[in-house]
């Protein structure tokens, strides 16, 4: 890990110095872990990051604004912290996205969950209307708009093609055999 470590994203605990050069992250909790991919975020000086493993768990650390990290409250994490599977419905990840103030994920059969600051409808969710500038979500949860709309098509292709969370919206791309979502 390199980078600004102000936030705890860089996930050294009590060492919260910038790293100018790579630098091996020694924790017990990825020492065994195949990471299959990094997402990182400034995010209104609020950095966080989310790694993903090969067997579709997700660790998250670094500043917890709004939920951003997706362990179900909003304390700053200085090392990585594992999403709990249940929060995913027990569906390996296979694609993560940190974002400013929000995150996104999404699960093996290509159901997209997001999480953190809900602010302006940013993460898909329709709860967001009834307090469109304090809504969040501490834990991920299905955007159940793209699930409607794919329906069974997205379970018998399994077409993600990409995942990715700007600094202000959560935009998906999802193929299916038929059509694209965007």
């Amino acid at each position: 890990m390199f980078g600004k470590g102000s936030d705890g994203a860089l996930g050294f605990g009590l060492d919260l110095s910038n790293k100018s050069e790579p630098t091996w992250l020694k924790c017990d909790a990825l020492i065994t872990a195949d990471v299959v991919d990094v997402s990182c975020s400034v995010g209104e000086h609020r950095g966080h990051t989310l790694v993903l493993t090969s067997c579709g768990t997700v660790f998250a650390f670094g500043s917890n604004y709004n939920g951003k990290l997706g362990v179900g409250d909003q304390e700053t994490r200085l090392t990585p912290s594992r999403i709990p599977a249940e929060y995913l419905d027990n569906q390996p990840v296979v694609a993560i996205s940190a974002g400013g103030v929000h995150s996104g994920a999404i699960v093996a059969d290509g159901r997209v969950f997001t999480w953190g600051c809900g602010k302006d409808g940013r993460l898909g969710h329709p709860d967001f209307q009834a307090a469109p500038n304090s809504y969040h979500e501490t834990r991920p949860k299905e955007v159940a708009a793209i699930t409607k709309i794919l329906g069974s098509t997205r379970r018998k292709s399994g077409g993600l093609v990409s995942c990715d969370v700007g600094g202000t919206n959560f935009a998906t791309h999802i193929t299916t055999d038929q059509s694209t979502l965007s």
